[in-house]
């Protein structure tokens, strides 16, 4: 990882850092936990800092509506297994590329 990588991904674990934990917890967790035991954490709370963590030469910016509304489909769907449902997405939308990485 080059310094600007380094800076864009320190930028992206505190802003979801805060996103999810208030400045004490926050503390408490940099104490307990090593950055990379963290950055796991919120990749798992979070499928969208998910994807531009571990993946940004394939999800390089922050998603928009229509993609936090389908993320929180797929988790409903994930949360609720058994469920039977579908829906289509229009062409150049990233299907295949949501589908491989996410």
């Amino acid at each position: 990882m080059n310094e600007q990588n380094d800076v864009h991904h320190n930028h992206l674990f505190h802003q979801y850092m805060q996103k999810y934990f208030s400045p004490t917890k926050i503390k408490q967790l940099i104490e307990a936990f090593s950055f990379s035991e963290l950055r796991k954490l919120i990749g798992e709370m979070d499928i969208e800092y998910f994807a531009l963590c571990y993946f940004p030469k394939y999800f390089d910016r922050i998603f928009g509506k229509f993609y936090k509304e389908l993320f929180q489909e797929l988790k409903y769907m994930l949360a609720n297994k058994g469920l039977i449902e579908a829906f289509g997405l229009p062409r150049e939308h990233g299907k295949n590329t949501i589908n491989s990485f996410l």
